[in-house]
Formats: structure tokens, C-alpha cells, sequence
């Protein structure tokens, strides 16, 4: 089947015609036939990989992989030897975490200047949700973690099962020490939380605030939604019983933190079920950060952009095949063309069968790349050190990892 693309120009909240990258966003209907011949080349690992996180962590100057197994008690380190248009990892460390590490993140919280491990585990009904952190002691050529702190999620009420789903690194407090957001899960009927843990000046982790979300967070992002210097998040919460899903930014401000009073948080539509969230400045009219949901029930993407002062307007979705979108989002100027524009990276499902990665492109053609089964998270990053953005796909149910590399232009 040929892959069918339409296209529709963006209008804000005012009906005036805004710019959406390059003034069109391309809606395009994934078919498996229209596959691309890009290079790739796929890594196996312990567990079931559900979500990885990339970060030099052996200061070669290569950015390296952290994948976390949703079925297993493992996060596998995948240390970088690409080449020049030939990608080439090892698993050079799989570190024993608690159950079911659902997210993973990748920076320097013990201040020292290297980058450490931060996972967040799902592990629904346990008393305690966690946080952990590994501490990187590598060298170039070797990678070397060891446990730091494990930070216990305060427990939820009898009955309610909880876990936590996704984690973010910010700089709260702009001390410029890396803090942690953590989302939790407590039931499809209870609302969602957001944890929040300081870095003292001693290097220590406390929680400093909880934050009541939706019901069901499922995915965390950082951006700046407004003209201050204070970094804000955005959470995607995911609802199975198809109540109202509310997505938007919640301010973090130095000293405190809480929910924006002048940024009204957007309710999507039932059975959207938003299940990841990435942000990127798709809108070109200002420097503020937008966010992109990936919605895997209506099978669509929904661009949200902000204006300067952090008012959202949610534009039209991006509808793609019934019965293909798994969680996971990335994006990036993959293509590289002169405006800029932001293009879309999705995990597409094909039954027990092999799977695909989607790159929705403003300015090219959308390419299907086959990888392996019940593929999930994504990410985006120069992996082979040719100036050229590549592809990061984990396949959970095939235990591997597949690097898709951008063709130089």
C-alpha cells in the first residue's frame, strides 16, 4: 500500500494562520510497504527493553545508551564504538535495579562532571515506589556504575497500587544542580502525582513537593512554556476509563513549586489516552517551547504550542492507521533543511510480527524503518559522530535495541 499524506495549515486560538515550522505539517497515513532502505543495525540486551536514555557516560565524546527492561530487573549500558556511518554498541554493563524499570534518565546529579543513571521503577502494589541512582565511575572505553540512593515515593492509600512511570532531570532551583521529577501512577481512577527531589548542596536527595495530576501520568518532559529563566514540565496522563485527560505545563519555580495560576491546563478528548509527550519548538513566531502528545487509542498526534505568555493552543491531530501507535515520541530537525522544521519519531506495532519506526517529516516524504517486535521508546541522537541526527528504537518483546542511521544529506 503506498503511504497517503494530506496536509493543513495551523490556526490559533485568534483564527489567524500561525506557522507550524514550515507553515504545513504533513497528517500521513503509515502502510507497511513504504519502508526505507536507511541503514540500521540492532543490538540484543537483557530483559525487555521499554525505554532508553542516551548521554556520553564515558567521556569519549560518544553519546551512549541506558535501556530500561519493563519485565525484568536489569538496565543495560550500552557503551558507543560507532564509527563513521557504521553503528557499533556493547553491553558493556547491565546494572541489577528494583522491579520493572519503566523510565530511564541520563545526567550529572552527583555534581562531579559526569553522567549518571537516574531509573524510575513501576512497580504497581509494592508499599514503596523508588527512584534510584547510579553513580558513574567510568573512564574512556569503560564503563563503571555503582548504587548511590535509592529515594522512596511516599506510599499510597490502602488498596491503591502506584508506580512510577517517567523521569525528568531539571534544574529546579536553578542552583545549577540537577533535581529530579518523578510521575506516579496510583489507580485509573485516583489522581496522578509529581515528585519532585532536591539536590542539596551536599549532594543529597530530598522530596521537596508533591503535585496532584490527572489520573495516570504516564510521561514527563521539561521545556520553558514562557519568557522567565525557570524551567517548566509537562505531563501526559493517561486514563483507562477514558475520563478527561488534562495535559500542560506545571511551573517549577526557585524555592517552591506550583501549578501555573496564568497557564490553563488543556483537557483532551476521551479515548485520547495520551502516552507520551516531547517537547521542541515546532511553532517559529517566538522562543518558546511547544510539546507534541502521542495518543495511541485514537491513534494520533496533537501538537500544542504556546505563546509568550504560556497560553496553550492545541491544534488539530495528526491521524495516523488504526491499531498502530505503541508509547514513545521523539523529536528533531532529522532532516535538517534550512527553516528548521521538527519531525515527529513514532513506534509502530504490527501484531507479533515485526514492527516499525515512523519519521513523520515537514519537509520530506514519511519513511517507515522495520525493526524488531512490539517496538516502544525512541530517541534521537548523532550516535555514529557524522554531524547527522540517527534513531533509537527499543523492542521489547524481540530484546534489542535498533540504531537507524540518518543518511547524510
Amino acid at each position: 500500500m503506498p503511504t497517503t499524506c494530506k496536509a493543513f495549515s495551523v490556526v490559533s486560538s485568534d483564527k489567524r494562520p500561525r506557522c507550524l515550522a514550515m507553515t504545513l505539517v504533513f497528517v500521513c497515513s503509515f502502510a507497511t510497504g513504504a519502508q526505507s532502505s536507511q541503514k540500521k543495525a540492532s543490538f540484543a540486551v537483557t530483559g525487555n527493553p521499554f525505554a532508553a536514555a542516551a548521554g556520553d557516560l564515558d567521556a569519549d565524546g560518544d553519546p551512549d545508551v541506558a535501556v530500561a527492561g519493563l519485565t525484568s530487573d536489569f538496565v543495560n549500558v550500552l557503551r558507543n564504538e560507532s564509527t563513521d556511518g557504521c553503528s557499533a554498541f556493547f553491553e558493556d554493563q547491565v546494572i541489577t535495579v528494583h522491579d520493572a524499570p519503566r523510565s530511564v534518565a541520563i545526567g550529572d546529579v552527583a555534581g562531579d562532571g559526569l553522567a549518571d543513571i537516574v531509573v524510575a521503577h513501576n512497580e504497581n502494589g509494592a508499599a514503596l515506589g523508588r527512584v534510584s541512582i547510579f553513580v558513574n565511575g567510568s573512564i574512556p572505553g569503560q564503563l563503571s556504575f555503582s548504587h548511590f540512593v535509592t529515594l522512596a515515593i511516599p506510599g499510597p492509600p490502602t488498596g491503591v497500587n502506584q508506580g512510577a512511570t517517567s523521569v525528568v532531570l531539571v534544574d529546579v532551583d536553578l542552583d545549577s544542580d540537577l533535581d529530579i521529577c518523578v510521575t506516579e501512577e496510583r489507580g485509573p481512577s485516583n489522581d496522578g502525582l509529581l515528585h519532585v527531589f532536591r539536590r542539596s548542596s551536599a549532594g543529597n536527595f530530598a522530596l521537596a513537593n508533591t503535585i496532584v495530576v490527572r489520573p495516570s501520568p504516564v510521561s514527563i518532559a521539561s521545556g520553558h512554556f514562557n519568557l522567565d529563566s525557570v524551567p517548566d514540565v509537562v505531563v501526559a496522563c493517561e486514563n483507562g476509563d477514558a475520563a478527561l485527560l488534562a495535559l500542560g505545563p506545571l511551573h517549577l519555580s526557585a524555592g517552591a513549586i506550583e501549578i501555573r495560576t496564568d497557564c490553563e491546563q488543556t483537557t483532551l478528548a476521551n479515548d485520547d489516552h495520551p502516552a507520551a509527550v516531547v517537547t521542541a519548538r515546532f511553532d517559529d513566531s517566538n522562543e518558546i517551547d511547544d510539546f507534541c502528545v502521542n495518543n495511541i487509542h485514537s491513534e494520533s498526534l496533537r501538537v500544542v504550542l504556546t505563546d509568550d505568555f504560556g497560553a496553550l493552543c492545541v491544534q488539530a491531530c495528526t491521524e495516523l492507521d488504526p491499531n498502530d501507535l505503541n508509547e514513545g515520541l521523539a523529536a528533531a530537525n532529522l532532516d535538517e533543511d534550512a527553516g528548521g522544521a521538527i519531525d515527529l519519531v513514532v513506534p509502530i506495532r504490527n501484531g507479533e510480527l515485526n514492527g516499525f519506526v515512523g519519521v513523520v517529516r515537514a519537509s520530506l516524504p514519511l519513511k517507515t524503518v522495520r525493526v524488531g517486535v512490539e517496538p516502544q521508546g525512541v530517541l534521537i541522537a548523532d550516535f555514529d559522530s557524522d554531524a547527522h541526527l540517527d534513531v533509537l528504537c527499543c523492542n521489547m518483546l524481540s530484546g534489542s535495541v535498533t540504531i537507524i542511521l540518518n543518511p547524510k544529506q
